[in-house]
């Protein structure tokens, strides 16, 4: 017999606190909501956003549904429709996520179409963007900390000089 937790033992970290993010030292969550929504304005002033009130109550309702079981009420969700052939959805910073209209038209079911905005859904919830951000900043770090190294134990190349040793500039 297979035995499973109880609710109090999966609910049992529920009261943990909260510690924070290495995302919130870069973007803020004000941040990234005015980065999408300016993202989101520009789709707009280029007519790259549908416009067709069905197509828009549609997707923003069962974007809605998804949206408030994945989240605490922390993000104000908007979704939109690009007329874009291509099969694809993107999630931008601050709840703002886009759904091509080639994606609208090959979903057969409902099912489908939520499937996918549960997946953009969670890149917004878990600020994979600033996450992304973040994680770049270091590597950079890295990065630098490393070729600084390698050129600290290798001999100097004249050839890095922007100038020749007799102090003509290099072409």
């Amino acid at each position: 017999a297979v035995s499973l937790p109880s609710d109090a033992a999966i609910h049992a970290g529920d009261d943990l606190p909260d510690i924070g993010s290495p995302a919130d030292s870069i973007l803020s969550r004000e941040q990234e909501l005015q980065i999408g929504r300016s993202i989101y304005r520009s789709l707009v002033d280029t007519g790259r956003v549908m416009s067709d009130p069905e197509i828009q109550e549609y997707v923003q309702d069962v974007g809605m549904k998804l949206s408030s079981q994945a989240q605490d009420g922390d993000f104000r969700f908007k979704f939109f429709v690009v007329n874009d052939p291509a099969i694809n959805a993107f999630a931008l910073p601050g709840g703002y996520i886009g759904i091509h209209s080639g994606l609208l038209l090959a979903t057969g079911s409902e099912s489908e179409l939520a499937g996918v905005l549960a997946h953009e859904i969670s890149h917004v919830t878990q600020r994979h963007i600033s996450r992304a951000v973040f994680a770049n900043q270091r590597a950079l770090a890295l990065l630098g900390l490393t070729l600084g190294q390698v050129r600290a134990e290798e001999p100097l190349d004249p050839s890095w000089y922007a100038v020749h040793p007799d102090g003509t500039p290099r072409a």
